[in-house]
């Protein structure tokens, strides 16, 4: 499954994010939402965790011109109304990524989500949050593009 999901962050930062998730990768991610949900049951103080492990790349808003998106749809992701689209697994942006570091994935109580920081800077960036129910789906429900 690849998708492009809205960013969010400081000033100057990536706008979109494209994730590649195998079978394998929602599997890791499902198996560390149930470690999360042991250890909030034994400390309900703690919200999230982090792990070293980001299978995305974060891009501008020109990424958007590799995609056939009628107005509507590309102002609901430039917007954040739309949560992602998917594409097809091969979707190539035509652009380069951001150069980032400190790749994260954050496992949370509803979902996960990928931050990172932009290279030689201060600005981080944050993917939305992508619900479990999501990766559960054998076809997600975010619109198909190519």
């Amino acid at each position: 499954m690849k998708i492009l999901m809205s960013t969010s962050g400081s000033e100057d930062r990536p706008s979109f994010m494209i994730l590649e998730l195998d079978e394998a990768a929602k599997k890791a991610i499902l198996a560390r939402r149930e470690l999360l949900e042991m250890v909030r049951s034994k400390d309900d103080t703690i919200q999230t965790f982090e792990t070293w492990n980001c299978p995305c790349e974060f891009y501008d808003f020109d990424v958007l011109d590799a995609l056939d998106l009628e107005d509507d749809e590309r102002e609901a992701l430039e917007e954040g109304d739309t949560l992602f689209i998917t594409l097809e697994d091969s979707f190539e942006p035509g652009v380069e990524p951001a150069r980032t570091e400190c790749d994260r994935e954050v496992i949370g109580e509803d979902g996960v989500y990928w931050r990172s920081f932009v290279k030689n800077t201060d600005c981080y960036v944050e993917s939305m949050e992508l619900p479990y129910e999501e990766l559960l789906k054998s076809e997600p429900e975010g619109a198909k593009k190519s």
